[in-house]
């Protein structure tokens, strides 16, 4: 109920100023001052190439349609290395997903993921950041930090989600 109500009261597109419009007294009016300007929700995908980035891809399409939300999905690429042929078909998977999903697919180069994402979110007005189980030890400590410790303190200001793996459960319990 509280979203709805909140979708009715958000003006869904920023008012541009009318120059040169009078008020009633006759003096210059700036409209745009004075009405609410455009509020909505942005969500952004942290993915891979990897199959279980479709899991983490659909959760957030679902988000995104009870938000009336735009979509982007992020994959961070070393830079010095190009994708292999697994990878390329990967990616290809996830461009045609997205494509269907009417999300946007974003491929940056760094070597610092949550460095990538924050400037990537404040780009592109993110408002949540979604992101699947991390797959080893090794990544989730890449740079001395979990990657949700860093996310968390590069975008104070944007919810973080993390995306539960529960095909993992389901393996660990055999």
């Amino acid at each position: 109920m509280a979203e709805e109500v909140e979708h009715r009261r958000l003006v869904r597109e920023p008012v541009a100023p009318v120059l040169g419009t009078r008020d009633q007294d006759g003096a210059v009016a700036d409209r745009a001052a004075s009405e609410p300007q455009a509020i909505a929700e942005r969500l952004l995908a942290l993915t891979t190439p990897q199959p279980r980035s479709q899991r983490v891809v659909r959760r957030a399409w679902r988000s995104a349609q009870r938000l009336d939300a735009e979509l982007d999905l992020l994959y961070v690429r070393a830079p010095e290395a190009g994708p292999s042929a697994c990878e390329r078909e990967q990616l290809e998977g996830l461009r045609r997903l997205a494509s269907v999903l009417g999300a946007h697919l974003l491929i940056e180069e760094g070597d610092d993921v949550a460095q990538v994402a924050a400037r990537v979110a404040r780009e592109r007005g993110t408002t949540y950041v979604l992101m699947g189980t991390p797959s080893s030890r090794r990544s989730l400590r890449r740079f001395g930090e979990p990657l949700l410790t860093r996310l968390l303190k590069l975008l104070p200001d944007v919810d973080l989600r993390v995306v539960a793996d529960r095909s993992r459960d389901s393996a660990q319990e055999d």
